[in-house]
C-alpha cells in the first residue's frame, strides 16, 4: 500500500491510481476541503518501478504532471501543472508517494522505517505515530532497549501486547525467571507513554508496577472473549487509579471493530469479573472510550472531550428510535441500548465526515467493492 501526501489547491483533492508497469499516472479531481500538506490518501500500488510523467485527462479535469523518483528514499514526487476543472483553473502543486513500509527484513530495518514514518508525519495535526513492538515474547531485550531510547528522544508512545494470556506469563517465568511486565519495567519501557494492551493477567505486583509507572492499559474485551485469553480486571484497575482505555484489537480476533459495541461489552464484562453490578458504570465506560483513550495516546490536551480549545471531534447519536425508548439517562442508554447503527452525524476536527448516516468524502460503493476484491485476493478466489 503506497500513500499519496498531496498539496493541492483549496477545496480540491487529487486522487487516482498509479500504474507503475506502464509508467503512467491516472488521476482525477474531486471536491474536497482537505488541508494541503496535511492529509493522506492511499493507493493500491507499490512504488517498485521507475516512473515518468505524462499528462492526464479524467473526470473533466486536464493537466500536465511531472513525476520523479527518489530511489534511495523510496519516494515519488508528482508535480502538477495548472488544472482546468469545470471551466475554472486552479493550481495543484505537488504530491508525494511513499513506498509501503511493510515487510522489513530485520528488526533494525523495521525500527528505521518507524523512525522515518514518525518524521514524515510529526507535524500532522491528526496522525500520531506510536512504536509498536508486538509483545515481550517476540521482541528481545536489545531491540526493546533501542525502542525505548528512540521513543524517549522523539517523545513517542509505545504500544505493546502484554499479559494477553496466562500461558505467555507462565512461559516467561519459566524461561526468564520474571513476569513480562516486570521485565518491561526493568528495561525502562513502562511509563505514561506506554500502552499495555490486554493485561488479562494481573498480580498484586503487576498492579503496583502499573500504578507506580503511570502506565495505561488498553482493554480489548471482545478479542479476549473470542480467543479465550482471559479477563482484564477493569474495576480493580480503576479503583487503583490506573488509566484504562478501550481497544478492539485486530479484525482477525474481533471482526467488527465497533468501539461502541466494545464499550458495552467492557461495561458488562467488568461487572461479571468484579462480581458486582455497580462495577464500571456507563459514565465511566464512556470515559474509557473517549478521554481515557486520548490520555493513553498522550493527546488528551487536543481531543477526548468537548472543551474550548480542543478539536471539534463530535458524534451525534439518534436516540429517537423505538428500541431506545424511554430515555432516562442518555449515557446509560448510549452504552446499554444503542448500537453503531444509531450514529447519525460525525465531525472530525470540525469537518463533517458522516451526514445523516452517509459518508461525505468517500464512495461507499467503491469501498465495498474494494473490500470484496481484497477478500477474494486474500482467500485466493476470484469471481468467474
Amino acid at each position: 500500500m503506497a500513500s499519496l501526501i498531496y498539496n493541492s489547491a483549496p477545496d480540491k483533492m487529487a486522487r487516482g491510481d498509479i500504474d507503475f508497469d506502464s509508467n503512467t499516472f491516472k488521476a482525477m479531481l474531486v471536491t474536497s476541503t482537505y488541508t494541503p500538506n496535511k492529509d493522506t490518501h492511499d493507493f493500491r500500488d507499490d512504488v517498485t518501478n521507475e516512473v515518468s510523467g505524462t499528462g492526464y485527462t479524467a473526470g473533466g479535469a486536464t493537466s500536465t504532471v511531472t513525476v520523479t523518483k527518489d530511489t534511495a528514499n523510496d519516494k515519488v514526487t508528482i508535480q502538477f501543472g495548472a488544472v482546468s476543472w469545470a471551466s475554472s483553473t486552479i493550481t495543484a502543486r505537488a504530491a508525494v508517494i511513499y513506498k509501503s513500509r511493510g515487510g522489513a527484513s530485520s528488526a533494525d530495518e523495521a525500527i528505521r522505517q518507524g523512525v522515518e514514518l514518525f518524521g514524515d508525519l510529526k507535524h500532522h495535526e491528526r496522525i500520531k505515530i506510536t512504536f509498536g513492538p508486538h509483545a515481550p515474547y517476540t521482541v528481545g531485550d536489545e531491540n526493546l532497549e533501542k525502542i525505548r531510547v528512540i521513543a524517549e528522544e522523539l517523545d513517542a508512545s509505545i504500544h505493546m501486547h502484554v499479559h494477553e494470556t496466562a500461558f505467555e506469563v507462565q512461559q516467561a517465568v519459566e524461561q526468564r525467571g520474571e513476569r513480562p511486565l516486570a521485565r518491561l519495567g526493568r528495561l525502562g519501557l513502562l511509563g505514561p507513554r506506554f500502552q499495555a494492551v490486554h493485561m488479562t493477567q494481573i498480580s498484586d505486583d503487576d498492579l503496583a508496577l502499573l500504578v507506580e509507572s503511570n502506565t495505561s492499559v488498553i482493554h480489548c474485551p471482545e478479542s479476549n472473549l473470542k480467543l479465550a485469553s482471559g479477563f482484564c480486571p477493569v474495576e480493580r484497575l480503576w479503583q487503583a487509579g490506573v488509566n484504562v482505555a478501550i481497544g478492539t484489537d485486530g479484525a482477525a480476533s474481533n471482526n467488527d471493530l465497533d468501539l461502541l459495541g466494545e464499550t458495552r461489552t467492557a461495561a458488562l464484562l467488568a461487572k461479571a469479573v468484579a462480581g458486582s453490578a455497580t462495577a464500571l458504570d456507563a459514565h465511566r465506560a464512556l470515559r474509557m472510550a473517549t478521554l481515557n483513550g486520548a490520555r493513553a495516546l498522550g493527546i488528551e490536551a487536543q481531543v477526548g472531550s468537548l472543551e474550548i480549545g480542543k478539536a471539534a471531534d463530535i458524534v451525534a447519536f439518534d436516540l429517537s428510535g423505538l428500541a431506545q425508548q424511554p430515555v432516562y439517562d442518555p449515557v446509560s442508554q448510549l452504552i446499554y441500548a444503542t448500537g453503531r447503527d444509531c450514529v447519525k452525524h460525525l465531525w472530525v476536527a470540525g469537518k463533517q465526515l458522516l451526514d445523516d448516516r452517509r459518508l461525505t468524502r468517500m464512495d461507499e460503493e467503491q469501498l465495498g467493492a474494494t473490500a470484496r476484491a481484497w477478500g477474494q485476493r486474500i482467500s485466493g478466489h476470484t469471481e468467474s
